[in-house]
């Protein structure tokens, strides 16, 4: 598998690429800083349907990294987190169940 780099901080490896994801799954938060466009921030969490599977990403992107802030980055994932956490809700997910990352 290639890996073509946008910008200075694209993940340019299998390994590397395993490592963020492990990290996404440990702590139900993605993001992206800067990885396909410099400047560009991102914050995503997992939107689960009725069984608990991942069927949906929601994410909030920024101009600037939301870190420049105090407590930015937490804040930013705070609010995502329970958007999407309301929205799988509102698939039928009673939070029970975990189901299957993609």
């Amino acid at each position: 598998m290639t890996f073509e780099a946008f910008t200075d901080t694209t993940i340019r490896d299998m390994e590397e690429l395993e490592r963020v994801l492990a990290r996404i799954r440990a702590e139900g938060i993605g993001r992206d800083e800067g990885e396909h466009t410099a400047f560009v921030h991102c914050v995503a969490a997992p939107v689960r349907g009725k069984s608990g599977d991942v069927v949906a990403a929601m994410s909030c992107a920024l101009p600037e990294p939301p870190q420049r802030r105090p407590g930015g980055d937490a804040r930013l994932a705070d609010v995502v987190s329970r958007h999407a956490a309301a929205l799988s809700r509102s698939l039928g997910w009673d939070g029970s169940a975990d189901g299957q990352l993609p």
